[in-house]
């Protein structure tokens, strides 16, 4: 737990360099920063508060780029009963990247999943499409952990306007030899009001593992979205 805040408050830092607009462009230089922030309060069975933190931050100078994106969300109710991260670092030069992605779910009882991979991207106006080859390494906290080759298949779609904005990035992860092993993810993010520093957000996310008693982590969450940099 003290492991994973340490990642989030890196991760929180590195989007607070700075604070004015969206996009900041300097000798060259730029560097984008869209961080959102949700809670959430229910009571069914019992009381239950949800916090939630999706952050976009990237540097980009000429053919070279850095890239983080980071999904957290907390659930207590009387104790933790949720607790999921997934940060995905992207390393890129010109159409050809580098990645790592990150894993810890309470709900899966994976403490760590950490994939390392190389691939290849192709871009269009507001589409892009791209393919890596991953070595994924699981440990769990009950069982053996798992090491297994994955392809990685990427589709990205980003449109904005002034006033209006909408991302939409899913992975399809196969197994190389086991076809029935797959990992699908991705979130479609809708912001509104997006040339404000503070702005409203709709962010639909999925999480599926074929082979996890868990099979599907869902969530739709309203919140407030705050520009960085511009």
């Amino acid at each position: 737990m003290v492991f994973i805040g340490m990642r989030l408050l890196f991760i929180l830092l590195i989007s607070f360099i700075g604070y004015g607009q969206d996009t900041l462009e300097l000798d060259s230089v730029v560097m984008i920063s869209s961080n959102n922030i949700t809670g959430q309060y229910s009571r069914t069975s019992g009381v239950q508060y949800t916090l939630s933190y999706q952050g976009d931050n990237s540097i980009t100078r000429k053919s070279f780029s850095f890239n983080t994106t980071t999904s957290y969300s907390l659930v207590y109710g009387g104790k933790v009963i949720g607790n999921e991260l997934q940060e995905k670092t992207n390393i890129s030069y010109k159409n050809f990247f580098i990645i790592h992605v990150y894993n810890h779910s309470l709900t899966r009882g994976i403490t760590n999943d950490n994939s390392f991979g190389i691939g290849y991207i192709y871009k269009f106006k507001y589409l892009s499409l791209s393919y890596a080859s991953l070595y994924q390494n699981t440990v769990y906290l009950n069982v053996p952990h798992k090491e297994v080759f994955r392809h990685s298949f990427r589709v990205k779609f980003k449109y904005r306007t002034k006033h209006f904005g909408i991302t939409s990035e899913y992975y399809y992860q196969p197994n190389m030899i086991s076809t029935g092993d797959v990992i699908i993810y991705g979130n479609t993010k809708i912001s509104l009001f997006q040339n404000r520093k503070v702005n409203f957000t709709i962010s639909d996310n999925i999480n599926y593992r074929s082979l996890s008693k868990v099979k599907l982590i869902h969530s739709l969450m309203f919140g407030i979205g705050f520009n960085i940099m511009n």
